[in-house]
């Protein structure tokens, strides 16, 4: 992996109230997107105007609006009510199929139902959340690698083969990402931090699995110290050409050399990461090249708060 010579990102991102709705339910989009992608695809294979249709409609308008801003929290918070129906459609679409495409319809309902296991988890994070964005709890480190690979694997499934994840160097294929997990807490093997952090982790992880092909290596660390919660993202992707950064942190935004990449992203994740960090405090370093030797680092510093860390 390139070393690479870190740049503080320094940008006023002047954000409104929807725009910052957006951000802190950046993932339950990701989800919704995948959901549709899922959806759009078997409806190709057997197209016809059904219960499908309505379905993918639905969730598609549900998506475009939480993308605007434009729900409550509690349609939010319902969401999770979609799992019912998307099913039920999908069951309904089996018996037109032939025999290929039914093995591509079980590996859609099993595609499906993980998906939904996840977002049903990204709910549940945000309810014992709440409105509150700034409270820090006591999480074990064990938990977080566990997320990750929670992650990780479910991206694995909806490739349908096309990519894989290994933590293993001597056993990684050519279209295995090697995973390098590197998460040490200070106490009783925990990290005290808030718990939207899991979020950025999750999101910057999988855009660097974004622009990073089959064969590549992902590297995930975090550490706290007695001052400060610090966490980094490292790929062997395309890179960022160096003249748009810090640009590329700004709302909807996406480099020039990925523009035409097709992502179930609305390129907000990098938005978020900076917009969390500076809402605690924090600072952000990035570096990234293009060409021979590529790949992209983000490195996040977070201070402790001065009450709490010694309270577990």
């Amino acid at each position: 992996m390139p070393m690479l010579c870190m740049k503080e990102i320094n940008l006023n991102l002047n954000l409104d109230f929807e725009q910052v709705r957006v951000l802190d339910h950046h993932s339950l989009l990701n989800i919704l997107n995948v959901i549709v992608y899922e959806l759009m695809v078997l409806q190709e294979r057997v197209p016809g105007r059904d219960e499908l249709q309505v379905v993918l409609d639905e969730v598609h308008e549900t998506a475009n609006a939480l993308a605007l801003g434009k729900l409550s929290s509690d349609a939010i918070i319902g969401i999770g009510g979609l799992k019912s129906k998307v099913l039920q459609a999908v069951d309904a679409k089996r018996s037109h199929l032939n025999d290929i495409d039914e093995r591509y319809w079980q590996e859609t309902v099993t595609n499906l139902h993980s998906i939904f296991e996840i977002l049903e988890l990204r709910i549940g994070e945000l309810k014992r959340r709440g409105g509150d964005l700034w409270h820090w709890e006591w999480v074990a480190c064990t938990r977080i690698e566990e997320n990750l690979r929670s992650v990780f694997s479910a991206l694995s499934r909806n490739s349908r083969g096309r990519y894989g994840f290994t933590e293993d160097a001597n056993g990684q294929r050519t279209n295995d990402y090697l995973i390098q997990l590197d998460i040490r807490g200070t106490r009783n093997a925990t990290i005290f931090m808030p718990p939207v952090i899991q979020d950025v982790v999750r999101d910057l992880a999988a855009n660097s699995r974004k622009y990073t092909e089959p064969g590549g290596t992902l590297a995930i660390r975090m550490t706290q110290t007695a001052r400060e919660l610090e966490f980094e993202v490292r790929d062997t992707g395309i890179g960022i050409p160096a003249d748009e950064i810090p640009g590329i942190f700004g709302f909807g935004h996406r480099g020039s050399n990925v523009q035409n990449r097709r992502t179930m992203g609305g390129g907000f994740g990098l938005t978020k990461a900076y917009y969390v960090v500076q809402m605690f405090g924090g600072r952000m370093w990035m570096e990234s090249q293009t060409g021979e030797d590529s790949g992209t680092s983000i490195l996040c510093r977070l201070p402790l708060p001065e009450e709490g860390v010694g309270e577990q």
